[in-house]
């Protein structure tokens, strides 16, 4: 590849993720003197062409993104120096990268030979139910109908769970909803709320809605849609509580990890180590030790696993791995403890198999991999 189209990219990652110096800044300035390499430059920064991607769900299969790569690589030996600008760095930007997966520069390309390929398929609809009599239910390929007590009722039909009561009992009835490691669900609660349930995921319900609140305790990640109604929809967590009405929101709460809860649209309230407020496009992040920030965040990266796809802004690779091992079902470890800080923007379609991403990180020339079964080698 021709030295100046190779600077521009360089220049290019480097300006995306804060590590360009000022000579570099200078430099690519004098670069982006091309008003039409400006244009593509300015999208990409405001994460104008990020964002088209995941909306309107333009990604090419990584294979078709390589070759499309490889191919106007070797056109691009036939231009002139002075035409490269914006026709080359948008093709790579779009093309080569297909998932926009850009990184720092760094340790140089891998050696090692790298094994064949094993099949980690990703996640499909899965979950199981505990009764209050503390009966299981495995809620998986076939169509369901339990009664719950005599007078609720649990279907499961194509990966949706519904809860729909006949009589107007006041007894607080409760059921576990657990979605494995690799497994995800929707479910329809009594009182009309759908949420969307992600991987290793414990959610505890009553299945009716009595008295002054609707309450449910969370472990792990779901997205609400809460039917309006007088009563607060209240989701308790190990490190505070998210009170709404008719509101969507995320919250993502795992075990070990820092709690976070994104306002789509309404309105919710935090109470716990603070009490605070959120408005649309705002989340709030409390940490185990009790730090509470809030920020103005783009809400697709935060929702965008519902939607069918994985968004990752400057998102270390080691927090990447692990939202991709809970999808997929994997192990990972890393030769070198650096690769874990090494950060990276993209998406990643939900459904795709998990060597999109991995050919992705091989062509960098920063990591490669190993497959073995279920167990994954970043060096």
């Amino acid at each position: 590849m021709d030295d100046t189209f190779k600077r521009i990219i360089t220049l290019f990652k480097k300006a995306y993720i804060d590590t360009i110096t000022p000579d570099e800044r200078q430099e690519l300035e004098a670069f982006l003197g091309n008003p039409h390499l400006r244009k593509v430059y300015d999208e990409w920064i405001g994460h104008e062409l990020l964002k088209e991607g995941i909306l309107m769900g333009k990604r090419f299969p990584y294979r078709r993104a390589f070759a499309a790569f490889k191919r106007s690589v070797r056109v691009r030996r036939l231009y002139r120096r002075q035409f490269y600008a914006a026709a080359t760095v948008a093709a790579v930007l779009l093309a080569a990268s297909s998932l926009y997966w850009f990184r720092s520069p760094g340790r140089g390309e891998a050696s090692v030979p790298v094994a064949e390929a094993s099949a980690i398929v990703p996640g499909h609809g899965q979950a199981r139910i505990r009764l209050a009599n503390g009966e299981v239910v495995t809620m998986s390929d076939q169509n369901l109908l339990v009664d719950e007590h005599g007078e609720t009722r649990i279907t499961y039909e194509e990966g949706k769970i519904t809860y729909s009561s006949s009589q107007s009992s006041d007894e607080l009835i409760f059921n576990d909803l657990i979605v494995p490691v690799g497994g995800e669900c929707t479910i329809t609660f009594d009182d009309g709320t759908k949420a969307w349930v992600n991987a290793d995921t414990k959610i505890t319900y009553p299945v009716k809605f009595t008295g002054k609140e609707r309450k449910i305790h969370v472990e792990g990640e779901a997205y609400f849609e809460v039917q309006a109604n007088a009563k607060p929809f209240i989701v308790h967590t190990s490190l505070g509580e998210i009170t709404a009405l008719g509101t969507a929101f995320a919250v993502r709460a795992y075990r070990e990890e820092e709690m976070a809860a994104t306002l789509v649209s309404g309105r919710i309230a935090y109470t716990g180590y603070c009490t605070m407020e959120l408005v649309p496009n705002e989340q709030i992040v409390v940490s185990p030790s009790g730090k509470v920030v809030k920020n103005k965040v783009d809400v697709h990266e935060h929702i965008g696993w519902k939607e069918g796809v994985f968004v990752f802004n400057k998102r270390t690779l080691e927090s990447i791995m692990t939202d991709l091992a809970r999808w997929y079902e994997f192990t990972v470890s890393y030769k070198h403890p650096e690769l874990k800080r090494i950060p990276f923007s993209g998406h990643l379609k939900r459904y795709d198999d998990i060597h999109a991403f991995l050919e992705l990180l091989r062509e960098t020339g920063e990591v490669d991999y190993v497959i073995q079964d279920r167990y994954i080698l970043l060096f």
